[in-house]
């Protein structure tokens, strides 16, 4: 396999998008298929925005790039992706740039009613009043949840919707 294949793992706080992710990533090592991991929420977090990337894209794009050539240097073919909004239409050019020509992405996104994604958060603290610094995440998943697209897979994760 030359080229990449990514699984996308989307959806809000608490669907279990972490958890989903390392259960994928055991089952890939019990088969020996070698590949990565990565938090993709994490790889835009610097404060504050870089100048003229006020919602942090292109530095979120230029570090997935770099994890990415260095699991590829190691052999990687396969990236496992958990990311709020990575299965977004919008999210497919980032994708395709970081990881090469040719790359094959599946996308899934979990969902849970408000209730369960609630008792699996107890300890996260609540979002500070005050203005969002980056894109309004919520609204475009659930146009994604209403709207599904070519290659989404929706799951429950618990709770209906």
């Amino acid at each position: 396999m030359n080229h990449a294949e990514v699984l996308l793992i989307g959806g809000r706080a608490g669907v279990g998008k972490t958890t989903v992710g390392w259960e994928v990533s055991a089952l890939l090592r019990a088969a020996a298929v070698r590949h990565a991991i990565v938090e993709g929420d994490f790889m835009g977090q610097v404060h504050p925005a870089p100048e003229g990337d006020p919602h942090r894209e292109e530095i979120t794009e230029c570090n997935l790039t770099a994890v990415w050539a260095n699991f590829a240097r190691r052999g990687c073919r396969r990236l496992i992706c958990t990311n709020t909004v990575s299965v977004l239409p919008e999210a497919t050019g980032m994708f395709e740039r970081a990881t090469g020509a040719g790359v094959g992405i599946t996308r899934v996104l979990l969902t849970a009613s408000d209730a369960t994604a609630r008792e699996r958060q107890p300890f996260r603290p609540a979002r500070k009043p005050g203005p969002r610094t980056g894109p309004p995440f919520q609204p475009a998943l659930s146009v994604v949840h209403h709207a599904p697209m070519p290659g989404l897979v929706t799951l429950s994760a618990g709770g209906g919707r």
